[in-house]
């Protein structure tokens, strides 16, 4: 078993993001000048999450948790895969002729790539 995280060791290990309270102790640990290794010492942290968090969230070479965690955030909002059917007027076609017409799925993909392509 491994001590720090509970698990049999040669498991995988699941990757947990940054929280707030963790990008401000990153910042107070920079600011009194630890090297990554260190901080990743005292996060429990690999050394390489701590190198990718600041190259990552640093605005004009300048680490800020606020700011750090607002891009986070942005991110996390933007890497959402858009809904297929998010177009109500496509959605109630795709149903008309689905239901009342009874394509078949494979029908209806080749029209609409036809109808895309006119």
């Amino acid at each position: 078993m491994s001590t720090k995280t509970n698990q049999p060791v040669g498991t995988m290990n699941h990757y947990f993001h940054f929280t707030l309270k963790e990008r401000e102790s990153l910042k107070h640990y920079m600011d009194i000048g630890l090297n990554q290794s260190e901080i990743a010492t005292k996060l429990g942290r690999n050394k390489s999450s701590i190198c990718r968090e600041i190259k990552r969230n640093s605005l004009q070479g300048s680490y800020l948790p606020c700011d750090a965690q607002a891009l986070y955030a942005t991110r996390r909002k933007v890497c959402r895969p858009r809904k297929k059917l998010d177009d109500t007027v496509l959605f109630q076609k795709v149903k008309s002729l689905f239901l009342e017409h009874q394509w078949s799925p494979e029908q209806i993909a080749a029209r609409l790539k036809y109808e895309e392509s006119v």
